[in-house]
C-alpha cells in the first residue's frame, strides 16, 4: 500500500488507550503527523525509468525544515505546521503513486511546472529562475534543463518546496498577493542558494517582523485611515500585487528617498543579498494604484462596450431599415445604403468613448499601446463617415450607390470586428498581463459550438421580436407626430417629451429582451444537455432496479454484482435515514438487506423490485427525495472511483461568525419575543413525521441481522440526556453549526464503510480483534478527510457557546477549530499580539479550561481587514490539509449517501488516476499534453429551508434552478465561477494564486465571486457535476430574505467597479463573454432596467394623458382618435414586455421543478405560489434589487450583511418596516401612484391594471409578508408604536423617527435596514460633488421641472379659462405658490418658534431640555397641518378638475423633493459663514419630512385596515404565508385581554384620524358635484 510506504505504522502496536495521543496529534507542540512514524520512507525503491538512484528519508525532510526556520528566522509552530502540511500532502498523492513520484508531481505543481503559478511569474518577468538571477530567461527549453536538473536531487525539491511553505504559513494578508510572494521567495531562495553553507542564523520571527509586517502595516493604514477613503483612493491588494507583475516596477523598489549611494533599489544589490535588504525598503514610496475603482457609472462603458455595440447596433439597423421602407417619400438608393450605414460609425464612437474612458481606470495603460489604439479607432470612425460626404454631393449617381453599398459592407465589417474581437487583441498584450489576467481554459470544439450555437439562438430570436416590434414603434411614432397639433410651443414640448421617454423606454426593453431570451434558451439548453448527456434515459423503477449494480460498479469501481458487498453499504445509507428520524421503525425494516438463513445469504428489500413509494416511506418526503436522487444519479454517467487507498486527502473548511452552533433548551422551549412562537413547537408541527419517529425510533432489535458498524448507529444505542436529545432534534432541523459538522462529518463514517467493504483481507485478520480493525478504519479516516471550522469569534464567546464549542470537540474529536488568539500588552495603547490558534477534540484541557493549542502562529497584527470572511479563511487556511479543499458554509447539511460519491468527486480534478512518472514533465512531449489544470468543482444544492412557507419556497427554488439549471450551462460552455458553498477547490492552484477568496474592505464583498474569476483569468477549469448534491439553508423571512438581496446587489455594484470586470470584459470571447455578462451583472441589470423601464413609460404616459386631458372629446369618426390606436397598441405591448421581464426569473424554477419532479407537482408548486402572492414578492424585490445597486453605484458603502437564518415567523413593527422600506421602495411606489391616478383618469385601458399591480407590490409587500399583519390587536399596537417612533426624541426610543432621518440624510446604504446608530452617521461619507450634482441634485431638478411644464400645460389649456392657451402669469404664481408655498411656511413657522425658544430661555431655562422636546413637537405637528391644508386647499379649489388637483400633489411632491436633495447634499456640512444656518436648515427639511412620513404612514396604515376587518384574516394570512395552519402550541399572539386599554385607546384615536382624512377627501366631492362629472367625462374619451 502506498499509504503505508509513507506512514509504515501498525496500529496494533499502539495500544488503543494512547493512539489518540500518540498516533492522532500529541499536543504537546509535537507535530500534528504524529500518526506517522519517524521515518519517511527511503525512495530509493522508486519504479520510476526516468531516475533510477538515490536516498532520501523523511528525518532528511524535517531536519531541512528546521535549517530554514533557523536560518530566516521562521516561527516553531509554523514550522511544524507547514512540516505536516507537505507531509500530509506527499502522502496524499504517495498513496497512488511511489513516494518519489509523488515529490516530483508536487514540485511541479508548486515550482517548475507549465502550471505552477511561479513559473508564470518568472516568464512574465524575464527572470532566469533558480540558478542565476542575473541572466534573464532565454526560453521554455533552458527553464525545462534547469528544473530538470534540480528534480534528480528530492533533497532540492524539498527545500524549494520547505521554502516556499515556510513563507506562505507565516505570510498572513501577504497571502492575498500571489506575485508578491512570488518575489520573496525568489529573493529568499537565492540567498540561500548562496549562502547553503553559511552558519549564520536569524532571530524567531525575523522573517514575521521584517518581511511581512512591514507590508502588513502598510495595508492597514491604506484601509483604517481617519477619514474614511473610496475605493480609487486607496491602494489595495490587487495594486500592491501588481507592482510585482513587471520588471520596470520591481525595480522602483527603493530603500530611501534621497541618498548619494548608486543603490538606490533593490534590483541594484547583488542577487545573492537582495532578500537581506527587503527589509530596508520604504514600502510607503514604492506602491501606487494600477486600477482606479471610480465610483462612477463610467466601468459599465469600458467593461462592457461590446454589449452597447451589440444592442446599440441591431436597434440601428432595425430602426433605420423599417423607417426608410415606410417612408412615403422614398429617398435615393446610396442615401438608404449609407443612412443604415452610420451603424459602423455607432459602434466605432462607442469604442472611442470606452477607450477614452479606460484614462480614467487604468494609469498603466495611458501609454503609447492606447494612443495606437485611439487612433487606430479614430481611423476607423473617419472611414466610417467620409462614404456619406461623398454620396450627399451627387446621391443620384451610379458611383454613389456603389459608395453607399460598399459604405454599407465597412459598416456590418467594422461592427462584427469590434463586438467580436477583445479590445485587448487589437495590439500584443504584455506576458504579465496574459498570464494572470487572460489565461483562460480553452473549449473543447463541442462546447464552443454549443456556446456559439446558444448565442445564435438568443439573438436570432431578439432579432426577430426586435423586428416586429420596431414595425409598433414606428407606428406609434408616426400616430403621436399626425395627432391634433395645437400651435403653441408648449404643446410641442410635451410631445417632444412623450416621444422621448417612450423612445427611452423601448430602448431600455430591447436591451432588457436579450436576458429574457438568454433565460429561456439557458433553459433549453440545460435540459437538453442533461437529457443528452445521460446514456440511456431510465424510468425511476429502472433507476432502482438497477442500483444495487450501480452501487457495485459506480461506488465501488466493481465490475460485477455482489450482493455482499452492496448490503452493508444500502443498509448503512437506510441506518443513516432512521438516526436522523426520517423513517418510521416499519418503513426502515421495510428497506433493509436481511440476513438470509445462510449468514452469506441476503435478503434484498423489495423496492428494488417492486417501487411503490407508500410501502416504503411517506410520499414527497425528505427520504423520497434523497433515495430518489441517489438512484437517478447513479444511473447518470459518473467518473470512475478509486480505491479508497488511493483517494487524494481533502478537507472540508466552513468559515463560522455568528451562526447559532447549537440550540439551547431555553431557545427551543421558551417563546421567542420577536417573532412570539415556541421554536420547539413550530419545528413539531413542521417535521411532524420526523417527531413521531424520534418518539417511537428508541431500540429496534435487528441490528445484528443487517452487520451495521457502531459508529454507523449514533443516538439509538447509547443513553443520552433527553434534553440534550431535544436539542440535538431541533438542531439538526434549524440553520446550526451542528447540523453542519454532523452532516458532513458523514464522510468520516463513508471512508471507514468503504474501506472496510474494499479491504476484506483486513477485516478477516482482525475477526478476534474489532477494536484494531476500528483502529484501522479510523487512521485510514483521519488521513483522507479532514473537517476545519474557522471560528472568528472565539474569543468572544460567552458561556454558553464555549459550552456549545466543547460538545462539538467532545462529540466529533477529530473536528478541528481554528481561531485568532489576542494577548494585550500591560500599555494598552499598543495593538495587542495576534496568533492563529488551532485545536481539537484531543488536546489537553488546561486548568483554566482552554484547550492546549495544537499549533500558535503569531500574525502580524489583526488579520481582519476586510469584510470578516475572507479574513477569517484566510488566517485558518494554513491549516488545511490535502490537495482539495471544500468550501462550506455554516448552515449546510450532507447525508450519508453523497459521502459514499467522495471518491468520483475527487477524480473530477483528472488528477486522481495513478502517476505514472516514465518521462520527465520537464520535457517538451510532457508539457504539449498537458491540460489546464481543474481549479475547482461545483456540486448541485438541496435547499432544505424551502418547506417554510411561500417566501422559503421561492427563495429555496431559485436558488436550487441556480445551482443546477444556470451552472449546468455555464460550465459547459466555460462560463461558470466560483459561489462560496459545496465547491471542492485545488488546493494548490487556489493557495499559490491569492487564495480562496478575496479581501479589500467593501470592493470584495462578494468574496468568493472573485477567488472564481482569479482562478478563471489564471487558466484553471472550472466545472460542474449534478451526481452529488449538498444542502443548504436559505434565508426563509421577509426581513432576511431583503438583506441578502441588498448584500448581493451592492456586491454586484463592487464588482462592476474592479479590476477584475475589466479585464474579463475586455479580454474574453465573445460568446463566453456574453455568457459571463448575462448569468452575473445582466442578472441584477435587468432589474435595474425594468424599474427603470417602468418609470419612463409612466412618464411617458403621463405626457400623452396629459394631450388626451386638452384635446377635445373624440369619437371614431375623428382622425385623432383613429391615430391614438398604435399609440395604445404601443402602450399595451410595453406593459406586456414588461410583465414578462419581471416574471422571467421564475421559468428556471419551476423548469427545474418540471425536471426533477414532473408537470403535476410542478404546476402544484406554481398554484401555490400564485395562491400565497408571490408574484407581488418578487416585483418588491426587483425594486429592492433595483435600488441596492444604483445606489451602491452612486455613493458605495458595500458593507457585509449578516442576514440572520432565523425563522420565517418573526413579526416586526409596522413602523421598522416603515423605515427599512419607504427609501428603497415605498417613496418610489407612491410616486407612481399619483402618475397612475392622472393617467387612469385621462387614458384608463384595462392593461393599467399591471401598475396597479406593481403600486401594491411596492408599497404593501413589506406588510403583506409579516406574519399577523391583519391581526386586529396587533394592527392597533403597530399604531401605538408608530406614533410613539415618529414622535420619540434621539436615544429615548430603540429606532426613532428622527434617528431615522438623519441616517436617511448620511446616505449609508447597506446596513441592515432600519437599524441606524450615531456610529453609522458619524462614520458615513458624503458623495462626491459629480455625484450629489449629477446623481441627485440634477436628476431630481428634471423630474420637478418636467411635473411643472406638465402642470403649466394642463392648466393653460383649461377650457374653463378665456383664451387657449393661457399665456398669462396667473399659471406661474399657481404653480409657484403649490410648490414653495408649504416650505416657506415652515420656514416661518419654525423662525417664530426659534424665536419664541430665544425668548422664553431664561424663564424656562431649569426645564430648558424638555421645553427643546415641545418646540420641536409643536413644529413637527404644525408641518403635518401645513402640509394637510396645502393638499386640501389644492382639493377644494381644484375639485371640478381632479386631473389637476392631482398634478398639483405630483408638482409639490416633485419640488420638495429636489430642495430635499439639494439640502440633504449638504447635510452636516460647513457653508463658511452660512454654517451659522446650519441647525435651521436640518430642521427645515426635518419638519418636512416628518410631515411626509406622517401622511404617507397614514395612508398605508388606511389601505392595510379594512383587511383587518375581515373574519378570520389573521389564521387565512398565515395558511397563505406558510402552507400550515396556525398552532396555539406555536404561536402565541397578543391577547385582546392583555392589551385591552392600548387598543381601545389607540383604536380610537385611529378611527378619528381615519374619519378625519375620509372627510378632507369626501367633503369636497359631496359639495362639489360637477367632480364625478369631470370624472366620467374623461373616462367617456378614454
Amino acid at each position: 500500500m502506498a499509504y503505508s510506504q509513507l506512514n509504515n505504522v501498525n496500529n496494533s502496536d499502539i495500544p488503543p488507550a494512547q493512539q489518540t495521543s500518540q498516533q492522532i496529534h500529541n499536543c504537546d507542540h509535537s507535530s500534528q503527523d504524529s500518526q506517522t512514524n519517524d521515518q519517511y520512507t527511503r525512495l530509493n525503491d522508486s519504479t520510476s525509468l526516468y531516475l533510477t538512484n538515490f536516498n532520501f528519508n523523511r528525518l532528511d525532510i524535517q531536519e531541512i525544515f528546521n535549517t530554514l526556520k533557523n536560518k530566516f528566522g521562521f516561527q516553531e509552530d509554523n514550522s511544524r505546521n507547514m512540516f505536516d502540511y507537505l507531509m500530509c500532502m506527499l502522502d496524499s498523492r504517495a498513496s497512488r503513486t511511489n513516494p518519489y513520484q509523488a515529490l516530483l508531481t508536487l514540485h511541479v505543481d508548486y515550482i517548475g511546472g507549465i502550471d505552477a503559478n511561479y513559473r508564470k511569474w518568472c516568464f512574465a518577468l524575464g527572470f532566469g529562475g533558480n540558478v542565476d538571477s542575473e541572466n534573464d530567461l532565454q526560453d521554455n527549453e533552458q527553464w525545462n534543463k534547469r528544473m530538470d536538473s534540480i528534480s534528480k536531487y528530492p533533497e532540492e525539491m524539498v527545500r524549494q518546496l520547505a521554502l516556499w511553505l515556510l513563507l506562505w504559513g507565516e505570510a498572513s494578508s501577504v497571502r492575498f498577493m500571489s506575485e508578491c510572494l512570488c518575489f520573496i521567495f525568489k529573493l529568499a531562495y537565492d540567498y540561500d542558494k548562496s549562502s547553503k553553507s553559511s552558519q549564520v542564523q536569524l532571530l524567531e520571527r525575523d522573517y514575521l517582523d521584517n518581511i511581512i509586517t512591514p507590508i502588513y502595516r502598510y495595508i492597514k493604514d491604506q484601509c483604517y485611515e481617519d477619514k474614511p477613503k473610496d475605493h480609487a483612493e486607496t491602494i489595495g491588494y490587487d495594486d500592491i500585487n501588481q507592482l510585482f507583475w513587471y520588471r520596470e516596477t520591481i525595480n522602483s523598489i527603493v530603500f530611501q528617498k534621497k541618498s548619494d549611494s548608486p543603490i538606490k533599489n533593490i534590483m541594484d544589490v547583488h542577487h545573492s543579498k537582495r532578500y537581506l535588504k527587503l527589509r530596508h525598503v520604504k514600502w510607503d514610496l514604492v506602491f501606487i494604484k494600477t486600477y482606479k475603482e471610480k465610483r462612477t457609472w463610467l466601468h459599465l462603458v469600458v467593461n462592457f462596450t461590446r454589449i452597447w455595440i451589440i444592442e446599440f447596433t441591431i436597434f440601428w439597423y432595425f430602426m433605420t431599415y423599417i423607417i426608410l421602407s415606410l417612408n412615403k417619400h422614398k429617398l435615393e438608393p446610396a442615401v438608404q445604403w449609407s443612412i443604415v450605414a452610420i451603424g459602423g460609425a455607432i459602434s466605432t464612437f462607442l469604442m472611442i468613448i470606452g477607450s477614452i474612458c479606460e484614462l480614467f481606470f487604468d494609469p498603466l495603460r495611458i501609454n503609447l499601446i492606447l494612443i495606437q489604439l485611439l487612433i487606430l479607432i479614430i481611423i476607423v470612425f473617419i472611414i466610417n463617415f467620409v462614404p456619406i460626404y461623398i454620396i450627399m454631393k451627387d446621391p443620384t449617381s451610379s458611383i454613389s450607390l456603389i459608395v453607399g453599398m460598399v459604405h454599407f459592407v465597412i459598416s456590418l465589417i467594422t461592427t462584427f470586428m469590434f463586438a467580436i474581437i477583445p479590445k485587448s487583441h487589437i495590439f500584443r498584450k504584455s506576458e504579465a498581463l496574459h498570464a494572470f489576467t487572460a489565461n483562460y481554459a480553452h473549449l473543447s470544439n463541442k462546447d464552443r459550438a454549443v456556446s456559439i450555437g446558444f448565442w445564435f439562438c438568443v439573438f436570432g430570436c431578439k432579432l426577430v421580436v426586435s423586428y416586429f416590434l420596431s414595425y409598433l414603434f414606428v407606428d406609434f411614432f408616426e400616430s403621436m407626430l399626425k395627432m391634433k397639433v395645437i400651435d403653441s410651443t408648449l404643446y410641442s414640448l410635451i410631445l417632444v417629451l412623450a416621444i422621448v421617454t417612450m423612445f427611452s423606454c423601448y430602448l431600455i426593453l430591447l436591451f432588457s429582451s436579450t436576458y429574457l431570451w438568454y433565460v429561456i434558451w439557458n433553459v433549453i439548453f440545460s435540459i437538453a444537455i442533461c437529457t443528452l448527456g445521460r446514456p440511456i434515459r431510465t424510468s425511476q423503477k429502472d433507476n432502482f432496479t438497477m442500483l444495487p449494480k450501480h452501487i457495485c460498479t459506480k461506488i465501488l469501481g466493481l465490475n460485477n454484482m455482489e450482493v455482499s458487498y452492496v448490503s452493508p453499504i444500502w443498509n448503512s445509507i437506510i441506518t443513516s435515514m432512521y438516526n436522523e428520524h426520517q423513517l418510521s421503525i416499519k418503513n426502515f425494516e421495510s428497506l433493509l438487506y436481511l440476513q438470509g438463513n445462510d449468514r452469506d445469504s441476503w435478503n434484498s428489500p423489495p423496492i428494488f423490485v417492486n417501487h411503490n413509494d407508500e410501502q416504503y416511506y411517506q410520499p414527497m418526503s425528505e427520504v423520497e427525495r434523497r433515495i430518489t436522487f441517489f438512484a437517478k444519479s447513479l444511473s447518470n454517467n459518473i467518473q470512475d472511483p478509486l480505491p479508497i487507498q488511493k483517494m487524494p486527502t481533502f478537507t472540508v473548511f466552513t468559515p463560522h461568525y455568528s451562526e447559532k452552533i447549537l440550540l439551547s433548551l431555553r431557545e427551543i422551549c421558551e417563546m421567542d419575543q420577536n417573532s412570539r412562537i415556541n421554536w420547539f413547537e413550530y419545528l413539531k408541527q413542521l417535521h411532524s413525521t420526523e417527531w413521531e419517529n424520534y418518539e417511537k425510533n428508541d431500540t429496534i432489535d435487528i441490528w445484528d441481522s443487517i452487520r451495521i458498524q457502531d459508529y454507523l448507529k449514533e443516538d439509538n444505542l447509547t443513553k443520552e440526556d433527553e434534553n440534550l436529545r431535544k436539542r440535538k432534534w431541533v438542531s439538526r432541523r434549524a440553520q446550526t453549526l451542528f447540523r453542519t459538522i454532523s452532516g458532513f462529518m458523514n464522510y468520516q463514517k463513508a471512508i471507514k464503510l468503504l474501506y472496510r467493504i474494499e479491504n476484506p483481507e483486513i477485516v478477516a485478520s482482525c475477526t478476534n480483534d474489532p477494536e484494531k480493525l476500528e483502529n484501522e478504519m479510523a487512521s485510514v479516516a483521519r488521513r483522507k478527510f479532514k473537517f476545519l471550522v474557522s471560528m472568528q469569534r472565539y474569543n468572544e464567546f460567552d458561556e454558553e457557546e464555549q459550552k456549545n464549542v466543547d460538545f462539538l470537540l467532545r462529540s466529533y474529536p477529530d473536528l478541528q477549530i481554528a481561531y485568532l488568539d489576542q494577548v494585550p500588552w500591560e500599555n494598552k495603547e499598543i495593538e495587542p499580539k495576534f496568533f492563529s490558534v488551532l485545536i481539537d477534540g484531543h488536546c489537553e484541557i488546561l486548568p483554566d479550561g482552554k484547550r492546549k493549542p495544537i499549533y500558535r502562529i503569531q500574525l502580524p497584527g489583526n488579520p481582519f481587514l476586510g469584510d470578516g470572511k475572507s479574513d477569517n479563511q484566510n488566517h485558518a487556511i494554513i491549516f488545511c490539509r490535502g490537495e482539495y479543499i471544500q468550501l462550506i458554509d455554516a448552515n449546510q447539511d450532507n447525508y450519508f449517501e453523497e459521502c459514499l460519491k467522495i471518491k468520483n468527486i475527487l477524480g473530477e480534478f483528472d488528477q486522481t488516476d495513478d502517476i505514472k512518472v516514465t518521462i520527465s514533465p520537464y520535457s517538451s512531449v510532457s508539457e504539449s499534453s498537458k491540460k489546464h489544470p481543474v481549479a475547482i468543482v461545483g456540486t448541485c444544492e438541496y435547499i432544505f429551508s424551502k418547506n417554510y412557507g411561500a417566501l422559503g419556497d421561492l427563495t429555496a427554488g431559485k436558488g436550487q434552478a441556480f445551482s443546477t439549471l444556470t451552472q449546468r450551462f455555464t460550465a459547459k460552455v466555460g462560463g461558470r465561477l466560483h459561489y462560496g458553498h459545496t465547491d471542492f477547490l485545488n488546493a494548490i492552484f487556489m493557495t499559490t494564486r491569492g487564495g480562496i477568496s478575496k479581501a479589500m474592505k467593501g470592493l470584495h464583498l462578494s468574496e468568493d465571486i472573485f477567488a472564481g474569476i482569479n482562478s478563471f483569468s489564471r487558466g484553471g477549469r472550472i466545472k460542474h457535476c449534478e451526481y452529488i448534491q449538498c444542502s443548504k439553508g436559505r434565508d426563509i423571512g421577509l426581513d432576511s430574505i431583503l438583506h441578502f438581496t441588498t448584500k448581493t446587489s451592492t456586491g454586484m455594484g463592487e464588482q462592476n467597479l474592479s479590476r477584475e470586470y475589466y479585464y474579463l470584459g475586455t479580454q474574453l470571447s465573445l460568446d463566453r463573454f456574453l455568457t459571463f455578462f448575462y448569468a452575473h451583472p445582466g442578472f441584477h441589470f435587468n432589474h435595474v432596467f425594468i424599474i427603470l423601464s417602468v418609470h419612463l413609460l409612466m412618464l411617458s404616459i403621463m405626457f400623452i394623458g396629459a394631450i388626451r386631458a386638452v384635446l377635445p372629446v373624440c369619437n371614431n369618426s375623428h382622425s385623432e382618435c383613429s391615430n391614438f390606436i398604435p399609440v395604445i397598441n404601443w402602450i399595451k405591448c410595453s406593459i406586456i414586455l414588461i410583465i414578462v421581464a419581471s416574471f422571467i426569473d421564475f421559468l428556471p424554477l419551476f423548469s427545474q421543478e418540471l425536471e426533477e419532479n414532473g408537470l403535476v407537482r410542478s404546476a402544484i408548486r406554481f398554484g401555490k405560489h400564485l395562491m400565497s402572492l408571490s408574484p407581488f414578492f418578487e416585483v418588491f424585490n426587483t425594486q429592492i434589487y433595483a435600488n441596492s445597486i444604483m445606489t451602491n453605484l452612486k455613493f458605495g458603502g458595500a458593507k457585509y450583511i449578516f442576514s440572520g437564518r432565523g425563522f420565517p415567523t418573526t413579526r416586526i413593527p409596522f413602523s421598522t418596516l416603515y423605515s427599512r422600506f419607504s427609501g428603497p421602495s415605498i417613496f418610489f411606489g407612491m410616486r407612481i401612484l399619483l402618475i397612475l391616478l392622472f393617467v387612469s383618469l385621462t387614458m384608463w385601458i384595462s392593461y393599467f391594471i399591471y401598475f396597479w399591480f406593481l403600486i401594491i407590490a411596492l408599497c404593501v409587500s413589506p406588510f403583506l409578508f409579516n406574519p399577523h399583519q391583519f391581526s386586529f390587536v396587533e394592527f392597533i399596537s403597530d399604531y401605538r408604536e408608530f406614533l410613539i417612533w415618529m414622535y420619540s426624541e434621539s436615544g429615548t426610543h430603540a429606532n426613532s423617527w428622527i434617528d431615522h432621518c438623519r441616517a436617511s440624510m448620511t446616505m449609508i446604504i447597506n446596513h441592515k435596514l432600519g437599524y441606524h446608530s450615531g456610529k453609522l452617521v458619524e462614520d458615513a461619507s458624503h458623495p462626491s460633488f459629480t455625484t450629489a450634482i449629477f446623481g441627485e441634485i440634477i436628476s431630481s431638478f428634471i423630474m420637478a421641472a418636467i411635473f411643472i411644464i406638465v402642470l403649466i400645460f394642463v392648466k393653460s389649456f383649461d377650457p374653463a379659462t378665456s383664451g387657449l392657451p393661457n399665456t398669462g402669469l396667473s399659471v406661474v404664481i399657481y404653480v409657484t405658490t403649490i410648490a414653495i408655498g408649504p416650505i416657506l411656511m415652515n420656514t416661518i413657522a419654525l423662525f417664530g418658534l426659534y424665536l419664541v425658544l430665544f425668548c422664553l430661555k431664561s424663564i424656562f431655562k431649569r426645564w430648558i431640555d424638555k421645553f427643546g422636546v415641545l418646540i420641536n413637537t409643536i413644529a413637527h405637528t404644525f408641518a403635518i397641518i401645513n402640509l394637510v391644508s396645502t393638499i386640501e386647499y389644492l382639493w377644494i379649489i381644484e375639485s371640478g378638475k381632479p386631473v389637476n388637483a392631482i398634478l398639483s400633489v405630483i408638482v409639490i411632491s416633485a419640488v420638495q423633493r429636489f430642495v430635499f436633495k439639494v439640502i440633504t447634499n449638504f447635510y452636516g456640512k460647513k457653508l463658511g459663514f452660512l454654517s451659522i444656518t446650519q441647525p435651521f436648515r436640518d430642521k427645515i427639511i426635518e419638519m418636512s419630512l416628518f410631515a411626509n412620513d406622517f401622511v404617507l404612514g397614514h395612508i398605508l396604515l388606511f389601505m392595510l385596515a379594512p383587511i383587518c376587518l375581515i373574519p378570520r384574516i389573521d389564521t387565512l394570512h398565515f395558511i397563505i404565508l406558510f402552507w400550515s395552519k396556525p398552532n396555539k402550541k406555536v404561536s402565541a399572539p397578543i391577547s385582546l385581554r392583555e392589551q385591552k386599554c392600548n387598543v381601545w385607546i389607540y383604536g380610537l384615536v385611529f378611527f378619528i384620524i381615519y374619519m378625519f382624512f375620509m372627510g378632507l377627501i369626501i367633503g369636497p366631492i359631496v359639495i362639489n358635484k360637477s367632480f364625478l362629472n369631470h370624472i366620467f367625462h374623461h373616462m367617456s374619451k378614454s
